[in-house]
């Protein structure tokens, strides 16, 4: 079952924009999403920034109306249309942002960016680690070898392993070994992969993620 990263140091969730966006739909999405920020009771935006935000709803919503009966070029109108609406969704989308990195969780972070109207990415904040490596596997189509470097310990381990295609955003768990090394299968071809490893020493709780470089899959 894929997840969303449980890592947020890792992977932050960003929000982005979907284009082009009408202004009647936009002002319905910005507007409902302040107000279930403003109603949450969780604190996660300053009521100013909400009450700033709003008024620009409101502000839209009047050139929108004067615009009906504005010029009689369509598409000067269709461009001033987008450009008061591109604008305003950047300053939603600043506020959607704020309130989804408070969260600190960055599954609920996701589900907050998405249901209100807008994609997410991921962007990597953490290099990578040179304790952990892939490379396609000769002459196997689909199939990834990644290893790690064993840990210095004269304890029993075991190795949690996960993959992404999608750059961190959803991570799919293939099983653990006692090895240091996993063959991953079943990619498809083209895919942009990264793995996840981290080991669980003992009986003590699991050592940080590392993540290992970006391969196309063969």
């Amino acid at each position: 079952m894929p997840e969303i990263n449980s890592n947020p140091s890792v992977i932050a969730i960003l929000g982005v924009p979907k284009e082009p966006v009408h202004v009647p739909e936009g002002s319905i999405i910005m507007g409902n999403t302040l107000k279930a920020i403003q109603t949450s009771g969780d604190g996660l935006i300053e009521a100013t920034v909400i009450t700033a935000q709003q008024g620009r709803i409101t502000s839209l919503n009047t050139k929108q109306s004067n615009m009906k009966n504005g010029p009689a070029d369509k598409k000067e109108q269709r461009d001033m249309q987008y450009g008061l609406c591109f604008g305003d969704h950047q300053s939603n989308m600043a506020i959607i942002q704020i309130a989804a990195n408070n969260l600190h969780d960055p599954i609920a972070a996701a589900a907050l960016i998405i249901r209100n109207g807008y994609d997410i990415k991921s962007q990597p904040v953490t290099p990578v680690n040179p304790d952990i490596s892939i490379k396609n596997k000769k002459n196997v189509s689909g199939t990834i070898t990644a290893k790690v470097k064993s840990p210095n310990t004269n304890k029993r381990f075991s190795i949690d392993w996960d993959y992404s295609t999608d750059n961190g955003v959803t991570w799919i768990h293939s099983h653990s070994t006692a090895v240091c090394q996993r063959e991953i299968s079943g990619i498809n071809s083209g895919a942009h992969v990264i793995v996840r490893a981290r080991f669980i020493i003992s009986y003590d709780a699991p050592l940080d993620w590392m993540i290992s470089n970006t391969e196309t899959v063969s």
